[in-house]
């Protein structure tokens, strides 16, 4: 779902039982609902850098993770609309590291509900 105005069908290289999705990504990067194309690194919690690439699209944000520098195949991270992002910050000391902040769809309750009476 999302990302509606761009053709992961037609950049597609394969997907997996899991729902993996793997792209192309000269070919996804090429596309004309792509309006700006950004290399990065992704910081995890475990403090690993992922290389990874940002692309905006009129309504989405699109993360790929690249796989190999020598590859130009790309694991579709996320796709999340614009309508849902809340902020975007960096500190005074890395200004570079940028945090997205997102709305999430997910309304059910942290820990299961007790009975009513």
């Amino acid at each position: 779902g999302g990302g509606a105005d761009i053709d992961l069908a037609g950049a597609v290289i394969r997907k997996t039982s899991r729902g993996d999705v793997f792209v192309d990504l000269d070919t996804i990067r090429d596309q004309r609902a792509v309006l700006h194309v950004f290399q990065c690194n992704e910081l995890k919690l475990d403090g690993y850098l992922y290389p990874s690439w940002l692309l905006l699209t009129q309504t989405h944000v699109i993360k790929l993770r690249e796989l190999k520098a020598s590859s130009r195949e790309a694991l579709v991270i996320s796709r999340r609309p614009f309508s849902r992002l809340l902020k975007i910050t960096a500190k005074k000391k890395h200004p570079t590291l940028l945090t997205f902040a997102f709305e999430t769809t997910d309304l059910r309750p942290a820990s299961p509900s007790p009975p009513p009476p």
